[in-house]
């Protein structure tokens, strides 16, 4: 399917740079935002992936990351392009089953 201009625009990196970027609501149920502890330490598995291997989980998690911001931008854009949401999020959902899979064929 192709884009509308709109939509071409919203999938640019700057725009998804932007989404990302703006700071989120306040967190259900009153908790703080973590910080991100998994990012000080690593763990001795982490450090000993091959950089092919970590390639393979991080680069569906980039894509997650950016489309979900895109997704959450597009929400926030009047009219709201329901159909470009809903493709993003399908992405979303592609990805973290491509992730699942390289963590069930290569961590066990």
């Amino acid at each position: 399917m192709p884009y509308s201009k709109k939509e071409k625009y919203a999938l640019t990196a700057s725009a998804r740079v932007k989404a990302l970027r703006k700071p989120l609501e306040q967190p259900a149920c009153g908790s703080e935002p973590r910080s991100h502890d998994y990012q000080k330490g690593g763990s001795a598995a982490a450090t000993q992936l091959s950089p092919s291997l970590a390639h393979a989980i991080k680069e569906p998690i980039s894509a997650i990351v950016i489309n979900a911001g895109t997704a959450l931008w597009l929400l926030n854009v009047q009219p709201t392009n329901m159909e470009a949401v809903r493709r993003l999020l399908a992405r979303v959902v592609d990805d973290g089953m491509r992730l699942g899979g390289t963590v069930d064929r290569n961590l066990g």
